[in-house]
């Protein structure tokens, strides 16, 4: 089997192969993406979100989730440049995000915006292979793997806020 980008999600995540993962499937554009289920917290309905100014373009801004305010990321924006559509497809999906070291439990909360999230798969892990070309400009864009219903690409988490955003979404935890 040919080697993965080294990133520490993606090698601990590979490293059990041959087990079957749940996946929720999205798009960016006419594209398909996966996102691990494990990494999932919740998955809410688009919602309204209060703008942040001065952030990135694909900074939507923060929502309300019991008492707390949580950063959401536009992920079709980051990508592509081009904001989610606004449908009942478009989902934001509250995940932990692991950054500078930090596990699971002691990781804040991030909301992904993803466009047409609307469906769940299992995948075998081992089956992602490197995909051909490789953006330092979306390190988040992991392996891709071929499905009866087209080829996806994972999104690996660690890596889907640049350095400079995170201290701007994540002030009073950046270290």
């Amino acid at each position: 089997m040919a080697a993965f980008a080294s990133t520490a999600f993606g090698a601990a995540t590979r490293a059990a192969s041959g087990r079957r993962t749940l996946f929720l499937r999205f798009r960016i554009g006419r594209d398909g993406y996966v996102l691990a289920a494990r990494d999932i917290v919740r998955v809410l309905p688009l919602s309204p979100v209060k703008v942040l100014p001065g952030t990135p373009a694909w900074v939507e801004g923060l929502i309300s989730v019991g008492a707390r305010a949580i950063p959401v990321i536009d992920v079709s924006a980051l990508a592509c440049g081009v904001p989610s559509p606004r449908l009942t497809s478009t989902r934001i999906a509250l995940v932990r995000y692991a950054f500078d070291g930090r596990t699971a439990a002691t990781a804040p909360l991030l909301g992904l915006m993803l466009e047409h999230a609307t469906e769940t798969l299992h995948l075998n892990a081992n089956e992602f292979v490197p995909a051909a070309v490789q953006s330092e400009c979306a390190p988040y864009l992991g392996p891709v793997c071929q499905t009866p219903s087209g080829m996806v690409q994972w999104l690996e988490l660690p890596d889907v806020v640049p350095p400079s955003a995170r201290a701007l979404l994540f002030a009073e935890q950046s270290a």
